[in-house]
């Protein structure tokens, strides 16, 4: 078994979304300290480690790890079983994220639309792994667009909720088009 650092997907559009991630990771940030708000954080860290992963495809060294493991301890026959096990495992800890993040106050300031977004690269998520354990047949470019439209959603909940933050956007300063000084 040899462990090293592949990119798993070096096309452009790869490295587009991983920028992409670094992108909405920053805004999500900037909006967990104006907001002050969990949610935020806890989006901003889960993406920053996705987009690390959207490169290294550290899931690849974890599954060789895991085979090597397998054949040295005798447990490689069951490997099927482990396999299809950890997909409803992988999906009810999907669905737990997401209530968390309701329960962290989603519905607040953009959180919603990052919710659906987050929801949309969750199934992507769930879809790379599906393929990844040989469950599903092939990532059919519909499938590829799940995860920028997901960052996008994310994205743009994120920039709501620094809008509506901002002391500028609360006094009808120049993030309105206004002056800030009232009317004369």
């Amino acid at each position: 078994m040899t462990l090293g650092f592949a990119t798993e997907d070096a096309s452009a559009f790869g490295f587009v979304v991983t920028g992409l991630y670094g992108v909405v990771t920053i805004l999500c940030t900037i909006a967990a300290d104006r907001v002050s708000g969990r949610f935020w954080a806890a989006m901003a860290i889960t993406l920053c480690l996705l987009g690390l992963n959207k490169q290294l495809d550290l899931q690849t060294d974890m599954l060789a790890f895991g085979r090597a493991l397998a054949l040295r301890e005798g447990w490689y026959g069951w490997r099927r079983v482990l396999e299809a096990a950890a997909l409803p495992a992988f999906a009810l800890s999907l669905l737990a994220m997401l209530a968390i993040g309701v329960r962290m106050g989603a519905g607040r300031a953009g959180g919603g639309l990052a919710l659906c977004g987050a929801g949309l690269v969750a199934v992507y998520v769930a879809l790379r792994a599906t393929d990844i354990l040989h469950l599903s047949a092939k990532d059919a470019p519909p499938v590829a667009l799940l995860e920028p439209a997901g960052l996008l959603l994310i994205l743009y909940g994120a920039v709501r909720a620094i809008r509506r933050a901002s002391p500028a956007s609360r006094t009808g300063g120049i993030a309105n088009g206004r002056s800030g000084r009232p009317d004369r």
